[in-house]
């Protein structure tokens, strides 16, 4: 008895999302409130994967989806915490 052809098969596309990591310089971070109210903001933000605080470095490193989430939110995110993005 023959075989019956089998179909082709026709991979799934994915969508690869490539990560983008930045470093924001912030002034006015001092303590552990202020880095948890930035990771908190940051955070929640869609599209972001992990927030990084330093306060000796005054700086704030995200790893994130740039199809996602935009530098001008992350940077909206952090101000309307009451700090100042400076680069």
């Amino acid at each position: 008895m023959a075989r019956k052809p089998r179909a082709a098969r026709i991979p799934h596309e994915r969508k690869i999302l490539k990560m983008e990591t930045t470093v924001l310089h912030v002034e006015g971070m001092a303590c552990e409130h202020c880095v948890k109210a930035v990771t908190k903001a940051v955070g929640a933000l869609e599209g972001v994967k992990a927030v990084t605080v330093s306060l000796q470095g005054k700086t704030v490193t995200v790893e994130y989806h740039p199809q996602s989430v935009t530098l001008a939110q992350m940077k909206q995110a952090i101000e309307d915490q009451g700090y100042d993005v400076v680069a």
